[in-house]
C-alpha cells in the first residue's frame, strides 16, 4: 500500500513503529557498546598482573573499545533526543522551554548530520593520538546514526 492511499491513522502508526524500531535498535547497540567496556574493564583488571598480557591487550583489542565507547557516548545522546527524560520510552514530539513542539527523530537526524559534518571538516589534529582516535569514532558513530534514521 502506497502513501496516498494510506489513512491518518494508518500512517500514524507506521510512524509509531519506526520510532519504536529506532529506538530499540539504539538500546540494543548501546548495550553491546556498555558490555563491551565492561568486559574490557575486566580484562584490564586481569591483565595487570601480567605486564606482556597487558601490553598485548591494549596493542590489539584498544582500537575496538574505543569504538564500543564513542558508540555508548552517541547512542546515549540520540536515546536522550528521542525519549522521555528517564530515556526508558520514546516519544514522537517533545516541547521546548520556549513552548515549541518538535519532531524528536526530525531533530535528531538534522544534530547527527550537522555533527558528521562538522567533524569532516574539521577532524581532530591532535597531538594525541587516543584523541584523534576517538574523535574518528565519534564521528563513526553519529554517521551509523544516520543510517538508522535513514533506513527504518
Amino acid at each position: 500500500m502506497n502513501e496516498s492511499n494510506m489513512t491518518m491513522n494508518e500512517i500514524e502508526l507506521d510512524a509509531v513503529r519506526g520510532l519504536t524500531a529506532i529506538f530499540h535498535t539504539l538500546v540494543r547497540q548501546r548495550d553491546q557498546a556498555q558490555n563491551e567496556i565492561w568486559q574490557f574493564t575486566n580484562e584490564l583488571s586481569k591483565a595487570a598482573t601480567a605486564p606482556s598480557d597487558l601490553a598485548n591487550l591494549l596493542a590489539y583489542r584498544a582500537d575496538s573499545r574505543f569504538r564500543a565507547a564513542a558508540k555508548l557516548f552517541v547512542f546515549n545522546l540520540a536515546l536522550h533526543a528521542i525519549t522521555l527524560e528517564d530515556d526508558t520510552k520514546p516519544v514522537a514530539t517533545k516541547t521546548t522551554t520556549k513552548g515549541e513542539v518538535f519532531d524528536t527523530l526530525t531533530h535528531l537526524r538534522k544534530y547527527a548530520q550537522e555533527e558528521v559534518n562538522r567533524r569532516a571538516r574539521g577532524p581532530s589534529r591532535s597531538t594525541s593520538v587516543c584523541s584523534n582516535l576517538m574523535d574518528q569514532e565519534i564521528l563513526s558513530a553519529w554517521a551509523d546514526v544516520i543510517d538508522l534514521l535513514d533506513f527504518t
